[in-house]
């Protein structure tokens, strides 16, 4: 679950967030996935509606997410 910023309701944050290595997307709260961003670049990118799902390496982020552009940035912890 990410947090909405209180100074752009666009922007979301999830802080220490501990990740396999893998793949994520990002979506709305809604149960479906009809509404999801993703991309084929770790770390940072621009990730598209229904695009690929994001591949991430083992470890502790902070993530940052704008839903109006689909840009986002995981940040080593």
């Amino acid at each position: 679950a990410m947090t909405q910023s209180t100074f752009d309701s666009h922007q979301w944050v999830a802080t220490d967030v501990s990740t396999p290595t893998g793949t994520l997307k990002f979506k709305d709260e809604t149960p479906s996935w009809t509404v999801n961003w993703g991309s084929d670049t770790e770390m940072s990118g621009q990730g598209v509606q229904g695009g690929p799902n994001i591949p991430v390496k083992e470890g502790t982020y902070d993530i940052y997410f704008n839903d109006l552009d689909g840009r986002y940035q995981f940040i080593a912890k």
